[in-house]
């Protein structure tokens, strides 16, 4: 959840997003004394806005994305590159992660082009083999038989939790 979307009020602008992540950052290391090298970062959709900013800024122990878009723009129209004023340039910002990442994308998704994805899963100098769901559109990877099998291999193969 997040501003302006499910339970909570407010405008889901950019800025919100950042704010939103950034709260609930702040909150583990503060309440609860969980720090970033413990968070392995999860962002689906337009939450993978919010997740590979975080990224970029904290060094989390891994990030998942599922179903990530490359900006605002290319999500929603056909451009091929970046504009100045394109929101949410995930593209952009991607190479700066530091940690290990792991591509959920539904092949028959017609929200998120699975080449945008694709593009953006290859500027994560990290990135680990993706998990590219047949039969699967933008919401639905998740109910993949699969799907909980290639997180729990991340997990317990690729970033060596006991």
């Amino acid at each position: 959840d997040y501003t302006g979307y499910g339970l909570s009020s407010g405008h889901p602008y950019e800025e919100h997003l950042y704010a939103d992540i950034d709260s609930v950052m702040s909150s583990l290391m503060y309440l609860y004394d969980i720090q970033p090298e413990d968070v392995i970062l999860f962002g689906e959709s337009i939450g993978s806005v919010p997740t590979i900013d975080l990224a970029t800024r904290l060094p989390v122990r891994a990030v998942i994305l599922d179903g990530p878009i490359v900006s605002g723009l290319r999500t929603i129209l056909p451009v091929t590159r970046l504009l100045a004023f394109d929101p949410f340039p995930n593209l952009l910002k991607v190479e700066n992660i530091e940690c290990k990442v792991l591509l959920f994308h539904g092949i028959d998704d017609t929200l998120v082009n699975i080449e945008d994805a694709l593009l953006l899963l290859s500027r994560c100098p990290r990135r680990v083999d993706p998990f590219l769901a047949v039969g699967c559109g933008h919401n639905h990877v998740k109910y993949h038989p699969q799907y909980y099998k290639r997180i729990r291999k991340f997990l317990y193969e690729e970033l060596d939790i006991i």
